[in-house]
């Protein structure tokens, strides 16, 4: 194989590295890299030798292919985040006395609904503001339910509730079927919806910086 002036003139190996370092001396009329200390692989250096007695391309062309980092694969676009569904879903869950409650019972009232769970530091940010809800609107017409995404025990979610003083509707959902129902990945999210039962506002991973913006929703169902 004859190597044109600009290949490589030579190529030191340290065995202590597991990736070749080389410094490359141009042709003595060039002047020398301006990074000399670079790093390829070994089988890199392979493919450029068998690349070099295969080709008749010049050499200096394969030599600069070899360095050339290769381009990163695409990232494949990030999954959509679950669509909040536009109105109140039909569904049932049992509170925590063991009785079963669906949905259509709150025909006609506007619905707060916070998913929660008694490890959720966050979530205990929210009962105050919900406690606020039902004793100011709840002779009219609002619904305050609060379901627990937890598999339990249930006496633990009973007794959480009592010591949270969570005087609204509990129920429980121990097989986590809603999250993908109401399209959330994250504890507490609210959900609004009016007396149609059309979707309000929905605030997946709820913080308690939204309590203005959710104060206002439930407020202004009342004060039209």
């Amino acid at each position: 194989m004859e190597l044109d002036d600009d290949f490589i003139t030579f190529i030191v190996i340290p065995f202590f590295h597991p990736k070749i370092e080389y410094y490359i001396p141009m042709h003595p009329t060039h002047s020398l890299l301006a990074r000399p200390f670079l790093s390829i692989s070994l089988t890199a250096l392979t493919v450029l030798i068998a690349s070099a007695a295969a080709s008749s391309a010049p050499t200096t062309a394969l030599f600069s292919a070899a360095i050339t980092p290769a381009s990163t694969a695409a990232t494949p676009p990030a999954a959509a985040a679950p669509a909040a569904p536009k109105t109140l879903p039909a569904f049932s869950l049992p509170d925590l006395d063991g009785k079963v409650h669906a949905s259509k019972e709150w025909q006609g009232k506007v619905v707060v609904l916070d998913f929660w769970a008694t490890w959720c530091v966050s979530c205990r940010e929210t009962i105050p503001l919900l406690r606020q809800f039902k004793t100011a609107y709840g002779d009219k017409g609002l619904v305050v339910a609060g379901i627990s995404m937890e598999a339990g025990p249930k006496e633990k979610i009973a007794k959480f509730a009592r010591k949270m003083k969570m005087d609204y509707q509990i129920l429980w959902d121990s097989e986590d079927s809603m999250s993908k129902l109401f399209g959330f990945e994250g504890l507490p999210s609210v959900f609004i919806f009016d007396r149609e039962g059309n979707l309000l506002k929905a605030m997946p991973q709820y913080t308690s910086e939204r309590k203005d913006e959710l104060t206002a929703l439930v407020d202004g169902q009342f004060r039209k």
